[in-house]
């Protein structure tokens, strides 16, 4: 018993002294700090009908002790907080805020709310306004080129709903050399597209035009151009062949050519039947497309005067060649030019065309022209007596009275100068061109579309087929069918590359792709194109008069791939991604310093390497924008994060605060 009470002693002690310990943390231990918990860092809204709303909520706890306070904010357009914004919450207390997403257009709205206290963070907020469907036509035209008559090819386009809803149709069309294959109808949610598939199969040779409709206005229509390439077509380098003046017993020699320009085999067997012309070599010949073969004439005269011959090609497509020559001796006559063509002008109009008489030979030449023709007559003097080696000049007036071809001939009064024939018409090419203009003066565009293409089609050797080429690239122009526009202006480019028009051309080419790209946030493929082709018009047209708009509008198309750019970084930005928004604002920095965008670009990157806590950088690109843009509104607020910048860096032991006060101050001024 004696032993216990010692025992008892001690066990009281103990217990004495580890009630005065908890007492004394109790009493002593300092409270705990406030703890924020965000339930969620972001907000995901996803698709919202433009006009509709959606809420969502996030809850802050305060998970420590004393109070955590602040006030929730935001500052977007489609978005807004409701209900109360302010909160103080003890240990383990909570408090819900609600986020309104309200979208009033189509696309990504992004917003990030500030939860008014740093240790809380922020929540991001993204949504997507979607709305009426928005067709997409890739491509706009279907080139089919050249294909051989009865050979088929598929050409394909692509119709894309990039808006919302449903975007609904069928394609339909109504061409004799062109034909749909597989499903015509669609029926495309946002986001979806459709392939179809248009065949092109000529049943004859020439340019097949063809118009696709879409089954859609929001879609426009698919111009689709082929040509069908098949029978042999000849063409001849020279029609007629002139020796001269050769002399009696000597030889020359000239040469033609035959070539097939179409498809299939042209054959024959060239001949002639004169007695001071001789065919010198091969006479047959068998030449596939694109084959051409030469031919030698050797005229040899046996006695003085002029001596002709027709050479026969051996082909009706070909046509004949005519051979003259002079042997030379006696009083020779020349007549130059032996065909007068009037080519065609209006009823009522008149046109003058000479021709001379020469005497090459000797002795004297003479005679009386005449002509017995209701549509010409003969203006001046018409009788001649020439020696050797002169001549004289007659005028023949064609004044046609009614439509059609009006031919005439000539006598020249002595039979060893021949006949001069004559040839003109009415001009139907005149008409169709005064048509297509008028339609386009008067801005009617579908109309001066069909003129001009019934012109082109019925007159493609008119001197100025260029111009109906470049009015017919701009009554698309005007109906802001940009890809009709570019293929028209195109074959002007590629068809007649000595026009005046080439430079109006190019430029127009540059003008449609700009007017095709749509605004900063989306795709810039297009503006992408324009600024390259402006880069090729400025290099080969430099003495332009378009060169000052061509300038211009590139600067235009810097600046808003620019601001493609910035924004691309400023969603990142407030994605709070912030070193991938300072690659964008770099990238704007670098490659468009000398846009409106370069200036919020520099500040923004300064912005996003402060908030990614990159102290060092963010200082450097502060103090650029300062001295860059020294009377700028945005320098206060640069100041400040210097200052701020300064004191975390003078914290690290990365800075003197002496140094750092004075080169601010030295910033301010």
């Amino acid at each position: 018993m004696k032993d216990e009470k010692p025992f008892r002693r001690i066990l009281l002690f103990l217990g004495i002294v580890i009630i005065i310990v908890i007492l004394w943390f109790l009493l002593c231990m300092p409270p705990r700090p406030p703890k924020c918990q965000l339930d969620k860092s972001s907000l995901d809204f996803g698709l919202v009908m433009v006009g509709d709303s959606l809420d969502q909520t996030f809850i802050i706890s305060n998970t420590g002790g004393g109070t955590l306070s602040g006030t929730v904010r935001e500052e977007c357009e489609d978005y807004s907080l409701m209900g109360e914004d302010a909160y103080r919450l003890a240990g383990g207390q909570s408090q819900t805020f609600t986020i309104r997403f309200k979208p009033t257009s189509e696309g990504v709205e992004s917003c990030m709310v500030e939860t008014g206290n740093d240790s809380c963070g922020d929540v991001s907020c993204t949504g997507i306004g979607k709305g009426v469907p928005v067709c997409r036509v890739d491509p706009g035209v279907l080139d089919f080129r050249v294909i051989a008559v009865g050979d088929s090819l598929d050409r394909t386009f692509s119709i894309t709903n990039i808006g919302g809803d449903t975007l609904s149709g069928t394609v339909r069309e109504d061409c004799e050399d062109y034909s749909l294959v597989g499903e015509v109808t669609y029926g495309l949610a946002g986001g979806q597209s459709k392939t179809f598939t248009v065949r092109f199969k000529p049943t004859s040779e020439g340019v097949k035009s063809c118009t696709v409709e879409t089954g859609n206005d929001s879609c426009g229509k698919v111009s689709c151009m082929g040509i069908g390439k098949g029978i042999p077509v000849c063409r001849l380098d020279k029609s007629s062949l002139d020796f001269g003046l050769v002399m009696v017993g000597d030889s020359l020699d000239q040469t033609f050519i035959i070539s097939n320009t179409g498809g299939g085999t042209l054959s024959g067997t060239v001949r002639e039947e004169c007695e001071d012309y001789s065919l010198m070599g091969e006479d047959a010949y068998r030449l596939a497309g694109g084959q051409s073969q030469t031919f030698t004439i050797r005229f040899k005269p046996t006695s003085e005067g002029v001596e002709s011959c027709m050479v026969e090609t051996g082909n009706d497509s070909c046509g004949d060649v005519s051979c003259t020559g002079i042997g030379k001796g006696v009083p020779v006559c020349r007549v130059d030019p032996g065909v007068l063509d009037f080519r065609v002008i209006a009823v009522g109009d008149s046109l003058d065309r000479t021709f001379s008489i020469t005497n090459i030979g000797g002795d004297t030449l003479s005679g009386t022209v005449r002509e017995d023709c209701e549509d010409y007559s003969l203006v001046g003097e018409v009788t001649y007596g020439l020696a050797g080696g002169q001549s004289k000049t007659f005028t023949v007036r064609f004044k046609p009275t009614s439509e059609g071809v009006k031919s005439c001939t000539v006598e020249t009064g002595n039979d060893s100068c021949g006949k001069v024939g004559c040839t003109g018409q009415i001009d139907e090419c005149l008409k169709l061109w005064t048509k297509a203009k008028e339609e386009y003066q008067k801005k009617h565009w579908d109309k001066a579309v069909l003129e001009l293409r019934k012109y082109i089609l019925s007159c493609p050797g008119a001197a100025n087929i260029d111009s109906a080429y470049y009015l017919l690239g701009m009554s698309y122009f005007n109906q802001r069918e940009y890809p009709s526009a570019i293929n028209e202006f195109n074959q002007l480019l590629s068809s007649f590359a000595t026009s005046q028009l080439t430079d109006d051309a190019a430029f127009k080419v540059v003008e449609c792709d700009f007017e095709m790209s749509p605004k900063a946030e989306l795709d810039q493929s297009h503006t992408q194109k324009a600024l390259d082709e402006l880069n090729n018009f400025l290099d080969d047209y430099p003495l332009s008069d378009k060169r000052e708009e061509a300038q211009k509008l590139f600067k235009e198309c810097r600046t808003k791939l620019a601001k493609k750019v910035y924004k691309g970084g400023y969603l990142y930005y407030r994605m709070r991604r912030y070193d991938a928004a300072s690659l964008y604002f770099e990238r704007v920095l670098d490659e468009y310093h000398d846009t409106e965008w370069s200036k919020l670009a520099q500040f923004c990157l300064a912005e996003a390497l402060y908030k990614g806590k990159k102290y060092d950088q963010a200082k450097e690109e502060y103090q650029k924008f300062i001295q860059d843009f020294p009377q700028d509104m945005l320098n206060k607020k640069a100041n400040k994060k210097l200052e701020k910048i300064v004191k975390i860096l003078v914290s690290k032991g990365k800075e003197k605060t002496a140094v750092e006060t004075k080169e601010n101050a030295k910033l301010k001024e």
